[in-house]
């Protein structure tokens, strides 16, 4: 891949990563998943096209399907009496919010493997899931951190959304610049 594509796809990724909240509207949020989806499918550096759309489907699917507001609040400070949490937080996911979003990072990767796997052979598989996986791993406990800690956003009760707008954008440009860095690596 061309290098000067990565300056135009992980802004890209931030930017959509943002779009896809729940508060902002100017692109609909499956647009945005779908551009995210596209952004990975094509910084993974899969070895054919059906790969990368393959990724491209696992990412959108999983920003659409699973949710994470639970334990990215907990971090940025947002507490709530009775947490409503995720479908897949369960046993120690409930009470740790960074080993919570590592998790969802590997479901992340899970559901890529997956995706790739009907459609190329194994060792493909396990390299997008591996490459998918680690970089939303990262990306997911590590944006609410850099947030609340190095900028010292943090929501509260009169302003509940106050950090998440930066959130979503540094998340978007981590797991972007993570796949991108991975896809080399690996």
């Amino acid at each position: 891949m061309f290098l000067w594509l990565t300056t135009i796809l992980i802004p890209c990724m931030a930017y959509m990563d943002r779009n896809r909240g729940t508060t902002v509207t100017v692109i609909p949020k499956i647009v945005a998943n779908i551009i995210l989806g596209l952004c990975a499918g094509i910084l993974v550096e899969p070895s054919t096209m059906v790969e990368a759309l393959a990724v491209a489907a696992a990412v959108a699917l999983s920003y659409n399907v699973y949710g994470w507001g639970q334990p990215i609040g907990a971090i940025v400070g947002t507490t709530i009496p009775n947490p409503k949490f995720q479908g897949w937080q369960f046993g120690i996911l409930k009470t740790n919010p960074v080993l919570a979003l590592v998790f969802l990072g590997f479901l992340f990767g899970l559901t890529t493997f997956v995706f790739v796997l009907i459609v190329a052979p194994v060792g493909h598989s396990i390299r997008a899931g591996a490459i998918v996986g680690t970089a939303y791993a990262i990306a997911f406990p590590l944006a609410p951190y850099t947030e609340r800690h190095v900028f010292g956003i943090q929501c509260t009760t009169a302003n509940p959304q106050g950090g998440w707008a930066l959130g979503e954008v540094l998340r978007g440009g981590m797991a972007g610049f993570f796949l991108f860095t991975l896809g080399r690596a690996l």
